[in-house]
Formats: C-alpha cells, sequence, structure tokens
C-alpha cells in the first residue's frame, strides 16, 4: 500500500508523507542541547508537528464546478513546529521523550445559501449600475 489511502469512513495518511508535507527529514542534523557543533539527527532528538485541518464548503473554485453549489471538504497541512531555547515546551531532553508529537488545530469555516443576501447583493448592484448609467448619459455624453 501507498502511504496515503482511504475507505469510505476515513482517510490514512503515513507518517512519512506527513513529514514529507511538513519539508522535514528524520535525518536532518541538528544540534543537540542547544550547543552549536553537537550535531545529532532528528530521530534522536524527536521532533514537534503540527496539523493544521480546514474543514469548508465555502471555496469559490469548488463552488462553480458542476454541480454547481457548495462541496465540503478538509485540507490537511503539516508544518514543523521549532521552539528556542528559552520555550520548550515539551522538554524531550528530561523526559527521554524522543518522537513525533503531532500537534492537532481545527478550524473551519461553512457557507450557506441565504436569500436575503443575494436580493440585497443583487438591490445593490443594479442601483450602482443605474448611478453608472445615469452619470454616462447626463455628465459624459452631454
Amino acid at each position: 500500500r501507498s502511504a496515503r489511502w482511504g475507505d469510505a469512513a476515513c482517510d490514512y495518511l503515513g507518517i512519512g508523507e506527513l513529514l514529507k508535507a511538513a519539508d522535514v527529514d528524520l535525518d536532518d542534523s541538528v544540534d543537540w542541547d542547544w550547543t552549536p557543533g553537537t550535531n545529532v539527527s532528528r530521530r534522536f532528538t524527536g521532533l514537534n508537528v503540527m496539523l493544521g485541518i480546514t474543514f469548508t464548503n465555502a471555496d469559490v473554485a469548488d463552488f462553480w464546478t458542476w454541480p454547481f453549489g457548495f462541496k465540503p471538504k478538509y485540507v490537511i497541512e503539516p508544518s514543523f513546529l521549532t521552539f528556542g531555547p528559552q520555550f520548550d515546551p515539551f522538554d524531550f531532553d528530561r523526559r527521554e521523550m524522543r518522537g513525533i508529537l503531532f500537534v492537532v488545530r481545527v478550524d473551519g469555516a461553512i457557507g450557506s445559501f441565504k436569500l436575503y443576501y443575494v436580493l440585497t447583493a443583487l438591490v445593490v448592484s443594479s442601483a450602482l449600475f443605474g448611478m453608472g448609467s445615469f452619470f454616462v448619459s447626463s455628465v459624459l455624453v452631454h
């Protein structure tokens, strides 16, 4: 199987696929204990990855594809979290935790069709169009 697959209930992503999307390699060398020149790989030190998951049905590009309308989707954006020596909330060194910590952030934007909003937009658009045509015919032509 590949590193990503799915079925009717859910999607599966491999850790390697998530790290690749976050542009992180476990074999990268890092300074151990914030001391320059003490390079070890991330396999030894561990790392933090944030999974930003955004649910939406309000994407304009998706709305205008056939069949027209709102189409639900989600986007997963993994990113590598770095913390400086002054801020180390996960303190891998003292607890002997050298794995991959995934922090999940979930966000969403759900759109819906509202007749009141559509009618308001049409009235404002037609009023602006009418004022524009009046200005052209009255001021610019004469």
